[in-house]
């Protein structure tokens, strides 16, 4: 529960709670420590979990856990030369993890320069709103936009997409294309489909990539907080005969 809390939008006290079980626990539980990020970061200290995660990385170099952690939460601590290089070296320590991928790019289109200059040639995924706006930054205009269509038909059900993503995953790829190219009607739009499609749609480190602007993430924060009460007022009830 801890977990999927701080996946959906449980409030920081839940996390809390979470992480004094977890800690209750550690001599049962190898990875009771990774819940101090978590909690950090549900309370809005970015900087603080992306300086623990650097000492768990130290210690396990070849953790490809630890630095795609450790990439994710440089994302909004705005250390994007961290989350570059994390995301880049866990993929070459885990070949089919394609959300090393998306980390990786969020961060070069941040740093901009040659960081997003190269960004066309990594292999996006299913994160083809990425894809759209790393053609877009290095002036492959009918590129983007062909990519851009296909992840709209995607998402309208007119071409097949990898079952193994969820469709929350393309619809939030949209809502941050709109969000980069500053067309915020849509992107909000998108943004609210997403959660509809799932309550885990909004993951809060990357949501803080800087492409949603303060209304935005307020909106997004709000959307998953209602989630989370949906999910908690569902366990509530009593099960049916």
């Amino acid at each position: 529960r801890g977990y999927l809390g701080s996946v959906v939008g449980a409030p920081v006290e839940f996390i809390e709670r979470s992480y004094a079980d977890a800690r209750r626990h550690a001599s049962a539980n190898p990875y009771s420590r990774t819940w101090y990020p978590t909690l950090l970061a549900a309370r809005g200290e970015f900087d603080a979990a992306v300086n623990a995660l650097e000492e768990e990385v130290r210690l396990d170099q070849r953790s490809p856990a630890q630095r795609i952690a450790l990439s994710l939460y440089a994302i909004p601590a705005k250390r994007h030369l961290i989350a570059m290089r994390e995301a880049a070296a866990a993929r070459k320590l885990v070949r089919d993890i394609p959300l090393t991928a998306q980390v990786e790019l969020l961060a070069r289109m941040q740093l901009g320069g040659r960081a997003a200059d190269d960004c066309p040639s990594i292999d996006a995924g299913p994160y083809l709103g990425m894809r759209a706006l790393c053609l877009e930054r290095s002036g492959q205009q009918d590129a983007a936009r062909h990519v851009a269509d296909s992840l709209f038909n995607i998402i309208a059900g007119e071409a097949t997409r990898d079952s193994t993503f969820d469709l929350s995953l393309y619809v939030m790829e949209l809502a941050t294309y709109y969000a980069a190219r500053g067309e915020r009607d849509s992107a909000r739009q998108w943004l609210r489909q997403a959660m509809k499609e799932s309550p885990a749609a909004v993951d809060v480190r990357l949501f803080r990539a800087g492409y949603f602007d303060d209304d935005m993430l307020a909106l997004g924060d709000s959307l998953r907080a209602e989630g989370w009460r949906r999910i908690t007022l569902s366990a509530s009830r009593p099960a049916r005969n």
